[in-house]
């Protein structure tokens, strides 16, 4: 009997992986604060799709991906709705990417 050879994944566990773009995806928000109005967008768009791509595969990181792509929705909402909001989604967002060893914080 010949034996079969096994396949190996190109990633053995996605999980570190996702982790790692969550933990990149924080950095890129943090270093977002300190840019321009008509950069930081951009900025804070490629980390939440980061987030949302990491969540896909590890759905931890779904409230994450959540908080931040809702962030980049309301970023030209100048409603005291959306910067209530916005000010606790923050928060929330903040806390999590602590929870991962980065600090985002805009003061």
């Amino acid at each position: 009997m010949t034996p079969v050879p096994s396949t190996t994944p190109s990633n053995p566990n996605p999980s570190s992986a996702a982790l790692a773009s969550v933990v990149l995806a924080c950095q890129s928000w943090q270093t977002s604060l300190s840019q321009d109005k008509s950069t930081f967008p951009k900025t804070q768009a490629g980390a939440a799709a980061q987030v949302s791509a990491a969540a896909a595969v590890d759905s931890r990181w779904q409230t994450l991906a959540s908080d931040m792509s809702y962030l980049v929705s309301v970023i030209d909402d100048t409603s005291s709705e959306a910067q209530s909001k916005g000010q606790q989604t923050f928060t929330d967002l903040s806390n999590q990417c602590l929870a991962v060893g980065v600090t985002v914080n805009g003061g």
